[in-house]
């Protein structure tokens, strides 16, 4: 099996059709489609059950046993993969004709020359007509902690990862406490960079899902975690958004003081000394920020392991 579209999924009867009729429209089929549901109370696993294959391979379906709030439901699904390339897409999002067919053509074409661990592609928001907005070239490396500091993103890109990278990275005994994804990135980045597949809108990035994770903050210890890790990725490219940086350090120590008491509890987290610095120089704004805050913002999370994903047995496979 050449790709493997992974999908986490929560809530999704009303959208996941979406996804998948732009599946079964693709021109390329040496696909299958793995599906994990972060244990949905509508319809949505027995409305996926009762799919088709969209491609050759099949659909395989998993149920994480407890709500995760994403993270294990997309680590899961990359966990399960068994193609060479993972392209990870939102329930409520949907590739465009010829996605696959163009992945694929890409990857034959870098793959013998180059090593990376996967290729941005950009996507389009279809209310508003916003693009990624990025000023890389087509078949250009690039390490995710330029991009992250530089470009100027409106709307998230689609992924197409090298599976074993991004497989060693998932399964890192921490990345159940890591809630974004720019996390992985920068840890894929440092061994590989990442290659830009060029200007042609590939997937829609929908807004219209409330459950969708990007359309509100949900704030946990993992929030505190995954904050510190970003902080510990510092390097020359930080300073290009360097009053970001003072913002989320801010941000982070306010949420220290809240949940943890004291703000120095994350810093062997940072890895970075600058990092450390930038941190610790801010506490003072954390201090004035905590006493407009309410420690009533923080959600309790299920904790697990993820072992326990990659011995997740499947509820169904189709095909």
């Amino acid at each position: 099996m050449k790709i493997s579209v992974v999908t986490g999924v929560y809530n999704a009867e009303g959208f996941i059709l979406r996804l998948y009729d732009s599946l079964c429209r693709q021109n390329f089929k040496d696909f299958e489609w793995v599906v994990v549901d972060d244990f949905s109370d509508d319809k949505t696993l027995d409305l996926i059950c009762g799919l088709t294959p969209p491609g050759d391979g099949p659909i395989r379906v998993y149920q994480i046993p407890f709500n995760s709030g994403g993270p294990a439901a997309n680590s899961c699904a990359i966990l399960k993969a068994s193609g060479d390339i993972v392209v990870k897409i939102d329930h409520d999002d949907e590739l465009v004709d010829g996605a696959l067919s163009r992945i694929s053509d890409d990857w034959d074409e870098f793959s013998e020359d180059l090593e990376f661990s996967g290729i941005l592609y950009k996507s389009v928001q279809p209310d508003s007509g916003k693009v990624m907005e990025v000023s890389l070239k087509r078949g250009v490396l690039f390490s995710w902690s330029k991009f992250m500091n530089s470009a100027k993103r409106s709307v998230d890109g689609l992924h197409a990862f090298d599976r074993q990278v991004v497989q060693s990275v998932t399964s890192k005994p921490d990345r159940k406490d890591i809630c974004l994804n720019s996390v992985n990135l920068l840890r894929m980045s440092r061994s590989r960079p990442f290659m830009f597949g060029g200007g042609e809108v590939l997937s829609i990035y929908n807004r219209d899902n409330p459950n969708s994770q990007t359309n509100f903050v949900r704030v946990t210890d993992r929030t505190i975690y995954t904050y510190s890790l970003l902080l510990g990725f510092f390097d020359k490219y930080y300073f290009l958004n360097f009053g970001r940086w003072v913002r989320h350090s801010a941000y982070l120590c306010k949420l220290c003081l809240l949940r943890k008491k004291s703000p120095l509890r994350v810093l062997p987290d940072i890895k970075s000394w600058v990092g450390k610095v930038v941190y610790v120089s801010v506490i003072p704004l954390g201090f004035v920020s905590k006493l407009f805050s309410s420690a009533s913002e923080f959600r309790e999370v299920v904790d697990f392991k993820v072992s326990d994903l990659e011995n997740l047995k499947p509820v169904k496979v189709i095909g």
